[in-house]
């Protein structure tokens, strides 16, 4: 017997994007909405670009004052990220 699949798209009913491509600004509030709160949140975002255009972690950073490392390969999109920090 197998268990039916589990729903997991009522998070999308959260999205919305500030800076994020595809709502990921909405649905990770409403993750840390439901998480125990704690002093420090840190996070990681992988090619981070220049660090507004598309991101999902601005409005964490920005907004929230969350800790970050902000990771970028392209020279021209690095440099536009270490100004705008």
């Amino acid at each position: 017997m197998t268990n039916p699949p589990l729903n997991n798209d009522w998070l999308n009913s959260y999205a919305h994007n500030i800076t994020s491509q595809y709502g990921e600004d909405g649905i990770i509030a409403k993750i840390f909405e439901i998480l125990p709160q704690q002093d420090d949140y840190f996070c990681v975002e992988f090619g981070a670009g220049d660090g507004f255009n598309l991101s999902n972690t601005h409005t964490l950073i920005n907004q929230k004052g969350w800790y970050s490392v902000q990771i970028e390969a392209r020279l021209d999109s690095y440099q536009k990220l270490i100004v705008g920090l």
